[in-house]
């Protein structure tokens, strides 16, 4: 008996597990069917909705197809001094531009983008007005100017220099512009267009090209330098780690400074090939364990150009920085090789009393062989020292720029470092970024100071170390421009503040609540008051200027694209961010941003 019961029980577990195996294997089938009949739905959705953006974009595109020669009537009138007549000209527009809408489908994500576009992008007339008033940005700064030519005039002499050329330039402005002597004996005057070899600072559009491929994910820099160049080898007797690209950019890789034999200061004729076998014959060994010193290594600089060949679509080193570099920085004097047509421009370099013929590095030419213009290195500073402005930097994101132009390694002091190319340097509690460039018959060095948008190049027809001019020029300025950037701006009104005045009220896509209460003081000052502060807060608003007529501010709120059209843009001294007026109608503008923030005009 006792036997028949466990059987019993046996049986009985048997058919409890094996409906529990069949239940499971129901309820699994039912939670995959749901998941894929979810995905599909999603996938479903989405392309509805790209098909809806894309329709949007199409009939946004045939609104202004369709209007044209009716915002050009617009434009012509404003020319002509007309001012807005109400709203018939708006609703005309905002008719027609409804009108263009009548293709798409319709749904809760398109109809937000339409009525988005519809009330915000609508053309209108920009109201006559005065030419905006810039106040200069360094007037008091003109007696450390005077100090600085002196500190130029006195570096020429001790360096012995026969032709040079300076520029110094605050928030991408020339402030002072220096040429000195002649390009050759008897030739022609130094100008902003004179060629010279600028040696080292070559490494800065060798570290613009490899910081460019890794934007666009061509490469990555923490990729190892054999991955590029499969045949590198190196004596590492510190560790079993290999170089970095970012440790070369940066060196702090340990790679010694010169080429192997065969490849001379003067120039080197070898392929890449021959390079990378003579190191292995010659057992090249690191001088130092990467990140612990850091070791200049033009050889470093010369195979990271070089490994961009091997990358798809790039032919030359050479040919990269002129797509990547000088083609989109207009730097179209800025070559490895002079032309015959500029050959007249290229200043003759001299060591000691003695000329120097032109000098081609060939296979070194990514750390130190290229030829430059003042004119051509002022833009390309230019574009270093306008990271946070929007489109200044269009073939590299103001991230990478800023990644670029921090240390990479930090020296126990905590005054010095490296960076990628720069050197850190401490100057009155700023931090610089000195670069130089020291080559047979030419001496240039480029110093930047981002935090108060301070760049000063100095570029010599002989080779000199240019640090002792621009070390000594930039102490000599960062007082002064501090003070004046901590100082309040002078405040300039708009020609009607009536335009402005008025409660907005704030449509934060977080929900935050909070209203900005524009009034003007006697003298015509505009002034906001931002409610969203328990304590009265106040920010003093001064005219910039506007947008040309026609031309439309596209940004992002809650997902929508909002069309703003007839600009006004004022300085708030807020952590450098800008008010922007928009939408003018019957005599009011009737919307603001700030700060990432949209309002809307509420009372008349």
């Amino acid at each position: 008996k006792k036997r028949k019961g466990e059987m019993a029980h046996d049986r009985g577990t048997a058919a409890v597990k094996a409906f529990s195996i069949v239940l499971g294997f129901v309820l699994f089938v039912l939670f995959a069917t749901w998941t894929l009949a979810l995905m599909f739905s999603i996938n479903k959705d989405m392309k509805l909705v790209q098909a809806n953006q894309n329709n949007l974009e199409n009939a946004w595109a045939t609104f202004l197809s369709r209007n044209a020669d009716a915002m050009n009537n617009n434009n012509n009138n404003n020319n002509a001094n007309t001012q807005p007549t109400g709203t018939t000209t708006v609703d005309v527009y905002n008719t027609q531009f409804q009108n263009s809408y009548t293709s798409i489908e319709s749904g809760p994500i398109v109809d937000g983008l339409l009525n988005s576009a519809v009330n915000n992008g609508r053309p209108c007339i920009l109201p006559v007005r005065d030419a905006p008033v810039r106040l200069p940005a360094l007037t008091d700064l003109n007696s450390t100017l005077v100090q600085v030519q002196r500190v130029w005039q006195d570096a020429l002499v001790d360096l012995g220099v026969r032709g040079a050329a300076l520029a110094v330039m605050f928030e991408g402005q020339v402030v002072l512009e220096r040429h000195y002597g002649h390009i050759k004996a008897g030739g022609a005057a130094v100008d902003a267009g004179t060629i010279f070899n600028v040696g080292g600072v070559t490494r800065l559009l060798t570290s613009l090209l490899a910081f460019s491929l890794s934007e666009s994910e061509q490469w990555s820099l923490d990729d190892a330098l054999v991955d590029h160049l499969p045949q590198f080898a190196v004596n590492n007797p510190y560790n079993k780690a290999n170089i970095t690209l970012r440790q070369i950019l940066g060196d702090i890789s340990g790679l010694p400074r010169n080429a192997p034999p065969g490849c001379g200061p003067e120039g080197c004729d070898l392929t890449t090939a021959q390079v990378l076998k003579a190191i292995v014959d010659n057992d090249l060994t690191l001088i130092n364990p990467p990140y612990v010193l850091p070791s200049r290594s033009d050889l470093g600089y010369a195979l990271v150009g070089r490994a961009v060949e091997t990358l798809t679509g790039v032919t030359t080193y050479e040919q990269a920085v002129e797509t990547y570099i000088t083609n989109p920085y207009g730097m179209n004097d800025t070559t490895f090789t002079v032309p015959a047509a500029s050959r007249s421009r290229l200043a003759t370099g001299y060591e000691g009393n003695t000329a120097v013929t032109n000098v081609d590095l060939g296979w070194l030419r990514p750390w130190g062989g290229a030829y430059s213009t003042l004119r051509d290195m002022k833009k390309l500073l230019r574009k270093l020292s306008a990271i946070d402005e929007p489109g200044s930097n269009d073939n590299l994101s103001a991230q990478t720029l800023r990644e670029m132009l921090s240390p990479l390694f930090m020296s126990y002091d905590g005054k010095t470092g490296q960076g990628t190319p720069f050197q850190m340097i401490y100057l009155k509690d700023r931090t610089a970024r000195s670069l130089g460039g020291q080559i047979s018959g030419y001496g240039t060095h480029v110093l930047l100071i981002p935090a108060i948008r301070l760049s000063i190049i100095a570029m010599a027809n002989k080779d000199v170390d240019m640090s002792q001019f621009t070390v000594p020029a930039a102490t000599l300025l960062i007082n002064p421009i501090t003070q004046q950037l901590s100082a309040p701006k002078p405040l300039h009104p708009p020609t009607n503040p009536s335009e402005f005045i008025g409660l907005f009220q704030g449509v934060n896509p977080l929900g935050q609540s909070g209203d900005l209460i524009i009034t003007a003081e006697s003298n015509g000052h505009l002034r906001a008051q931002d409610t969203r502060f328990s304590e009265d807060v106040y920010y003093d608003l001064t005219y910039v200027g506007s947008e040309a007529a026609g031309e439309h501010f596209v940004v992002l709120w809650k997902g929508d694209p909002l069309f703003l059209t007839c600009l006004r843009v004022f300085d708030t001294a807020v952590n450098g961010a800008s008010m922007y007026f928009s939408q003018y109608h019957n005599g009011r503008y009737d919307q603001l941003l700030f700060q990432q923030d949209q309002y809307r005009l509420t009372q008349n």
